[in-house]
């Protein structure tokens, strides 16, 4: 009987953990405009910024590809797919950090959509 409780209490734990990560889900958006915060010959800092965010968005990360010398930059939002969202928008600021390989001319591409983005060159000395 204690056996068949504790399998049971076990399945209902795992089979909860399975449904919140079901709820998730993510989708890029459009970065409408950077701040530089801090430029050194290690690394860049930025801010991007988006007007028209989600009250639902959970949190927001980014997703970066370095190719030499240029650098993409794709913001992505995480939020609960069954939530009922007032349609609101919400300015939302997104922390990009990102190491670079030393001094250089760098093209930024920061995703708006998967026909454009918001380019920026960056002369780090």
């Amino acid at each position: 009987m204690k056996i068949a409780l504790i399998f049971s209490m076990a399945f209902l734990l795992y089979s909860c953990s399975i449904r919140e990560e079901e709820e998730e889900t993510s989708q890029p958006f459009a970065v409408e405009s950077i701040t530089v915060n801090d430029i050194s010959r290690n690394g860049i800092n930025f801010t991007a910024y988006n007007s028209c965010g989600s009250m639902c968005w959970k949190r927001t990360f980014v997703e970066t590809k370095i190719d030499r010398t240029d650098i993409y930059v794709k913001t992505i939002a995480v939020f609960d797919k069954y939530a009922a969202c007032p349609a609101v928008c919400v300015g939302t600021e997104t922390p990009v950090s990102i190491n670079l390989s030393g001094n250089g001319i760098y093209n930024f591409h920061f995703w708006q959509s998967d026909s454009t983005s918001l380019d920026s060159v960056i002369t780090i000395n």
